[in-house]
This record gives structure tokens, sequence and C-alpha cells, in this order.
């Protein structure tokens, strides 16, 4: 089985994939900076919370994990 991948980490390299600050995704999200700094540091996160991120950031985190649950 793969190794999970720390999901702060992945949120961290899309957001920059994707050129946008951390600032931006504080607003986007409604927070404040050091909370986006917290979500970086996560290794798990909330479900609600990590759909309101991939709506923002337009991307599919959910992906990741359910591609780790059919390449066992």
């Amino acid at each position: 089985m793969k190794k999970q991948p720390y999901i702060g980490e992945l949120i961290k390299a899309e957001l920059h994939k994707q050129q946008h600050s951390n600032e931006w995704l504080a607003q986007q999200l409604s927070c404040n900076i050091r909370t986006i700094f917290k979500i970086f540091q996560k290794q798990t996160i909330d479900t609600q919370q990590l759909m309101r991120i991939s709506k923002v950031l337009n991307f599919d985190f959910f992906k990741i994990y359910s591609d780790l649950l059919n390449n066992k």
C-alpha cells in the first residue's frame, strides 16, 4: 500500500502550482493566515474543510485518497 500523503503539503503544493498566495487562500476561505499555515501542517483534515478547499482551488483532493484505495 502506498504511503498516505500529508494533505497539508498537497494543498500547499497545489496552491503554489496555481500561483496563488497564502493570503489569497485565506481570503477565499474567510479565515486568517495562521489558519492557512496550520492547514499546511496537517496530516489529516476534516472532510468539510477539504471540500471547501477543493472547490476554491478547483482541484479534487479526494481523488488522491480514492486512488490510494484503488491501488492497494
